[in-house]
This record gives structure tokens, C-alpha cells and sequence, in this order.
């Protein structure tokens, strides 16, 4: 779906995780404006106070993600570059930071 979507779509707009996170308000009010949204001031102010200090919840130390959804998400990744690169876009190599760790053997795969 990714793929035909960044194949057939008229606009595109790429935003990339490192420049949202430096800049997150500054960068929703860049899509807002891009689907033609208005800014809800309550919201953005709500977006505000949950985008600064620190994350809250329990931090894991252990990786969340099986062998098998590294896969898929490495596919996904290869698909949407192939795509924004037939546009013209270039995007960062995402796929060495999900370290595919590709030692287990195909039993502990499926």
C-alpha cells in the first residue's frame, strides 16, 4: 500500500523522524498546513507539554521487536526508499538501526 501510494500520489511531503523530533511543533503545523488543516490551540498546546522532557511510561532495555517483524519493517523501509527515490528523494539508510541480528536460524523465524 505504501508503495503505490508514493508511486501514484499527485503530492508528497517528506518528513523525516530526526527533523521532527528536533522541531516537532514547528513540523505539525507544517502538515496541518499541508492537508489544509487550521491549528487547534488547545491541542498545539497539549502537543507542547508532551513533546518536552522526559518520556514517561516504563523504559525497556530489551529489544520489543521478533526477528520476523525486523524483517517486515526492513521490506517496508526498502519499499517506501525505492519509491521516494523514483521521486527523487533521498532517505537516510534506516535499516542498519533495526540490527536484523539475521543469526537465528529460520525455525525461530516462523
Amino acid at each position: 500500500v505504501t508503495e503505490t501510494r508514493l508511486n501514484w500520489s499527485q503530492q508528497l511531503m517528506v518528513m523525516l523522524y530526526e527533523e521532527l523530533s528536533e522541531d516537532p511543533m514547528g513540523h505539525v503545523r507544517a502538515i496541518l498546513n499541508y492537508v489544509g488543516l487550521e491549528e487547534d490551540p488547545e491541542r498545539m498546546r497539549c502537543l507542547d507539554k508532551s513533546s518536552t522532557g522526559r518520556v514517561k511510561g516504563k523504559q525497556r532495555d530489551h529489544d520489543p521487536f521478533t526477528v520476523q517483524e525486523k524483517i517486515l519493517m526492513s521490506s517496508a523501509i526498502d519499499d517506501v526508499k525505492f519509491a521516494a527515490r523514483l521521486r527523487g528523494v533521498q532517505l537516510p539508510d534506516y535499516v542498519s538501526t533495526l540490527d536484523l541480528n539475521m543469526t537465528k536460524t529460520a525455525t525461530q523465524i516462523t
